[in-house]
Order: structure tokens, then sequence, then C-alpha cells
């Protein structure tokens, strides 16, 4: 009798232990996952920023091109006293 009760108590035992062992592989394929994606989203969001000021610069020197093309140039004037206008003039 005392015989099964052991082999009863190490069965019990080792499923509890590979149960655990299970729950801790998950418990670090979660934690893995997580970062992972938290990694991911913060590299997307960089290229999306890089992508849309590269976006921007590439809109302005379109736009200066532009008026450069259509024989035109900007003025920029500053009176020193904290007013400065800009003005596009042909020639």
């Amino acid at each position: 009798m005392a015989t099964s009760y052991y082999k009863e108590d190490i069965k019990r035992i080792t499923e509890h232990t590979l149960k655990q062992d299970v729950l801790n592989y998950i418990d670090d394929l979660e934690d893995e996952a997580v970062s992972y994606i938290k990694d991911v989203h913060s590299n997307a969001s960089k290229e999306i920023i890089q992508a849309g000021i590269d976006t921007e610069n590439t809109i302005w020197e379109s736009i200066r091109q532009e008026i450069v093309n259509k024989g035109y140039k900007i003025v920029i004037t500053n009176d020193n006293y904290g007013n400065v206008t800009v003005t596009m003039v042909k020639g």
C-alpha cells in the first residue's frame, strides 16, 4: 500500500512540476512577445516620423524650386524691432 501511495505522490509532483514549467514558459513567451511588439511599434513610429519629415522637406524644396522656375525670389527683411517681412518679388 505504501508503494502505491508513493507512486501516486511522485506522479502528482511530476504533473505539478510539468504544469508549472509550461506556465512559466508561456509567461516568458508572453513577455518576449510584448517586448517584440513594443520594439516593432517604436521602430515603425520612428520610420513614419522620418518619412513625414522627408516628405515635408521634399514638398518645401519643390515649392522653392517652382518659385525660382517662375522667375520669383523670396526677400526677407528684418527691421531689427521684431518685425520680419517675407515678400515674393518677380525678377
